[in-house]
């Protein structure tokens, strides 16, 4: 059935699953063999059920995990942050690596292309 969403695919077996299992003497009644597709609906139902699970658990676990990786940049990037503050500090703000250190900084918070600079060197 193209088009349709997970949920109207998952709701359709459900469903498939309810009439033939309501309908049972029915079906046997007009030549198909119930037991069988009843018993392999059931456990198709249950895999996705299992599955659908395990895959709510593991985005659960994704969106704890980004949170936990972006708190680590931030704290990284404040410590790193004030770490130039304390080289400056030490140097001048008139030494060349102070100028270059302030430079890097300001590129940084402007969003520049820092990818492309030479090598901060003493």
């Amino acid at each position: 059935m193209p088009g349709l969403t997970y949920s109207q695919k998952y709701s359709f077996s459900e469903t498939i699953t309810e009439i033939l299992s309501q309908n049972k003497q029915k079906f046997i009644d007009a030549g198909l063999e119930v037991d069988n597709r009843l018993l392999k609906m059931l456990e198709k139902n249950k895999k996705v059920t299992e599955t659908d699970a395990e895959q709510e658990t593991q985005k659960a676990k994704l969106l704890e995990s980004t949170k936990i990786a972006v708190a680590a940049v931030e704290d990284s990037y404040k410590f790193a942050s004030s770490t130039v503050e304390a080289m400056i500090g030490v140097l001048g703000k008139n030494d060349p690596l102070a100028k270059r250190l302030t430079k890097l900084r300001g590129q940084m918070n402007k969003g520049g292309n820092y990818g492309n600079q030479q090598p901060v060197t003493a």
